[in-house]
């Protein structure tokens, strides 16, 4: 039974992704950012509910990286 007054899930818009890029191809490293909104929204999130992040993707970071990215 599920908590009616609790949201399922949180859908975040912002400027910029929860995450960082370094490197390109091979040598993508991915990171997760450490600004506040991040820092903030993942201390407040429940354990279990589902986030989804819509935002500008980091300046280099190509089609053929996202596959990485995921991971």
């Amino acid at each position: 039974m599920t908590d009616s007054s609790r949201p399922s899930r949180w859908l975040v818009a912002s400027n910029r992704l929860p995450f960082g890029v370094k490197g390109t191809g091979e040598n993508l490293k991915v990171s997760r950012s450490s600004g506040g909104l991040v820092t903030a929204l993942n201390a407040a999130r429940p354990p279990g509910l589902e986030a989804a992040w819509i935002g500008s993707a980091p300046e280099g970071l190509t089609e053929n990286d996202w596959p990485r990215v995921r991971e």
